[in-house]
């Protein structure tokens, strides 16, 4: 992941580069930690492994003031504007987003804690210090799959997930004949389990929508200008389905449907 600067979105842009420097850009970015994978809360009971949780991301980035004295910028006034990122209000989140030239690479959002500054060093700089809200590290754009990708409801569908971290989707279909039963989705094979699997009757014409993102999840049905949730159609035994870092491969049990779209966003453990 090649990145050569760091900035922080918020009610200003704070850019901090460490590559291509110019003698014009007030911020340089020296350091900057917490870019890595966060630490991993590992649950034990009497021995026996209970599970695992990633920790919340911290950032700090130490960054050196560059100010242009020819137009009246000091190493205060500099100062009095990173300020403004600890100001709360209606929305005092920033994002932190890894860039490469103009481009975003990934981001992560968070709230800034801590701002500490060496005023009377010879060579002025500031560290701030960013709790972030998520662990990882985020594609700044969904990925969209249509028709194209997703191929022909007869042939298994596969979806290549270039994250470092397991994810969920959003997934979308459109039957062009009578469910009677149910419809199942198959993520170990055709007819293998994992499963995820409706007990609906679904009609010519309804739009299934599921989604198995983490705080989204939903399975909702669309019959002309109505939508209801279906969720309580989910079979107990039944997975919900996530993408794995690299190829992820999907078989359904009816192909009398059409495709919309598949969204998900990629997201990392680390640079």
């Amino acid at each position: 992941m090649q990145f050569t600067k760091i900035r922080l979105a918020g009610r200003t842009n704070i850019d901090m580069p460490f590559f291509g420097l110019r003698p014009s850009n007030p911020y340089i970015l020296k350091q900057a930690d917490g870019l890595g994978p966060p630490e991993i809360d590992v649950f034990l009971s009497g021995g026996i492994y209970q599970g695992r949780k990633p920790q919340d991301r911290e950032i700090i980035v130490r960054a050196g003031l560059n100010p242009n004295y020819a137009v009246g910028q000091t190493a205060a006034s500099m100062r009095t504007t990173l300020y403004g990122l600890l100001t709360p209000g209606g929305n005092d989140n920033i994002t932190v987003q890894l860039m490469n030239g103009p481009v975003v690479v990934v981001q992560t959002s968070g709230y800034v804690k801590r701002i500490e500054i060496v005023p009377f060093s010879k060579d002025p700089e500031v560290q701030i210090t960013i709790a972030c809200a998520k662990p990882y590290l985020y594609e700044p754009t969904e990925k969209t799959l249509g028709l194209l990708e997703l191929g022909t409801p007869a042939s298994p569908f596969t979806i290549e997930n270039p994250g470092s971290v397991t994810a969920g989707f959003y997934l979308e279909l459109t039957y062009n004949a009578n469910q009677d039963t149910y419809w199942t989705l198959y993520s170990g094979g055709a007819g293998v389990a994992p499963k995820f699997r409706i007990n609906y009757p679904f009609l010519n014409g309804d739009i299934l929508m599921i989604d198995t993102r983490e705080g989204q999840r939903s399975i909702k049905r669309t019959r002309g200008s109505s939508t209801i949730n279906v969720l309580y159609a989910l079979s107990t035994d039944s997975t919900w389905p996530t993408l794995h870092p690299g190829t992820n491969t999907f078989w359904t049990s009816s192909t009398s449907f059409n495709w919309g779209k598949a969204i998900f966003t990629p997201r990392y453990w680390g640079i």
